[in-house]
């Protein structure tokens, strides 16, 4: 390895890269050096060229920058979860918690008293990747056209799809997340829900895909009640954390100051449209983080998820929403097409809307800083962010 750049190995390793990692790297980087670039052999030469991971002041940076972009309700795993997924820094937990007390010490004893004893006392089996596929909407935030619904694998944790839409709808979560669970992993063999009825177009398809694909001993749905379906409710509990509640406290700030009127229409879509934007932030960071962190006594979701029992299926067993909505109707019955919230005066001028969006970009908002201002200081961007929508669209409204 006496060809390659040493200082290039050493950022690489302040950096928090694996040892693994620089070595696919350097593979690609020196395609003529046929041997010398094992995961052993960089290993050897960083203890030849007295290479050390980062140093716990410079782990304290990446810490702090972190818990801004999060929040501090990020514990040690769902941190290292974060950073691994991120920014691919591969840091131990020891390190981690150590640097979240140094760095944010009050952050971490309110973690510390808050902890709370969540142990399942209803016995619960999934015996593999593919097995149950649980569905569950969350609507903490539905005051201000906020819904969200994700779908996780029962066996391994792992959230395999996600969406955030004003209000619940059979098509919306349709598409974005059972169909597109399916059509990335194969078809489980259960879906559970609750009693909703926004799940409708969801169970229709899977039922009727579950007649020719998959095994025929075990249901192909189940509705339990929304407290039964465990392996989805307790994530909630950390989405509320780390996305909703600390949304909630500045739209409630702003409707007490009475800068909100939420009885406008208007408003009522601006209001919704920036926020699922923000939380989609919010809900990616927390989705990334969730799926690379190690859950006790299972393990790391994505490494259980690489052995995948789903059953596979053609594309045409989970149709596409238009054609799954028309052969539900003409089958089951009437389903609500569009749910809106509030109402865009522009919505009939992609023209309009394309300026509106260059003119609220150009003033500088974007929803990754507004989401990381929300968690990490007083929320005052997204308060200027909804603010400045509003008065947007209520401007460029007046060229109809």
């Amino acid at each position: 390895m006496e060809e390659v750049d040493c200082s290039l190995v050493e950022s690489w390793i302040k950096d928090g890269k694996t040892y693994a990692w620089i070595s696919e790297q350097l593979q690609q980087l020196y395609p003529n050096i046929s041997r010398g670039l094992s995961v052993r052999s960089v290993r050897r030469f960083c203890n030849n060229h007295n290479i050390s991971k980062m140093t716990d002041d410079e782990l304290d940076d990446v810490v702090t920058d972190a818990v801004k972009d999060v929040g501090e309700v990020y514990g040690r795993k769902m941190m290292k979860g974060y950073l691994a997924s991120s920014l691919d820094i591969d840091v131990g937990e020891h390190r981690i918690a150590s640097s979240l007390q140094r760095v944010d010490p009050e952050g971490y004893e309110r973690r510390r008293s808050d902890t709370v004893d969540r142990a399942n006392p209803i016995p619960y089996s999934a015996r593999y990747f593919g097995h149950k596929l649980h569905m569950d909407q969350n609507e903490k935030l539905i005051r201000y056209g906020v819904t969200h619904v994700i779908a996780v694998d029962g066996f391994s944790g792992k959230i395999v799809a996600h969406t955030s839409m004003p209000i619940k709808n059979n098509l919306t979560i349709y598409q974005k997340v059972y169909r597109e669970a399916v059509l990335q992993y194969g078809l489980w063999h259960q879906l559970r829900v609750d009693h909703g009825r926004e799940f409708y177009l969801s169970l229709y398809v899977q039922n009727r895909a579950r007649e020719l694909h998959g095994p025929q001993d075990i249901t192909s749905f189940c509705q339990t009640p929304s407290t039964q379906n465990l392996a989805v409710e307790r994530l909630w509990v950390q989405v509320n954390s780390r996305v909703n509640y600390p949304v909630k406290r500045v739209l409630v700030k702003m409707e007490e100051n009475q800068l909100l009127d939420l009885s406008n229409t208007t408003t009522q879509y601006c209001v919704s449209y920036v926020l699922i934007n923000t939380c989609n932030v919010g809900m990616e960071r927390f989705v990334g983080s969730w799926n690379a962190h190690s859950i006790a006594g299972k393990g790391i979701p994505n490494n259980l998820a690489l052995n995948c029992n789903t059953s596979p299926v053609p594309v045409s067993a989970v149709p596409v929403v238009d054609t799954a909505a028309r052969e539900y109707q003409r089958d089951q019955g009437q389903l609500t097409l569009f749910s809106n919230f509030g109402t865009d005066p522009i919505g009939n001028r992609q023209d309009l809307i394309r300026r509106r969006e260059h003119l609220f970009h150009s003033k500088g908002f974007t929803y990754e800083n507004m989401f990381t201002n929300t968690v990490s200081d007083d929320g005052q961007k997204l308060v200027n962010g909804i603010l400045m929508h509003i008065e947007l669209t209520n401007r460029l409204s007046l060229l109809l």
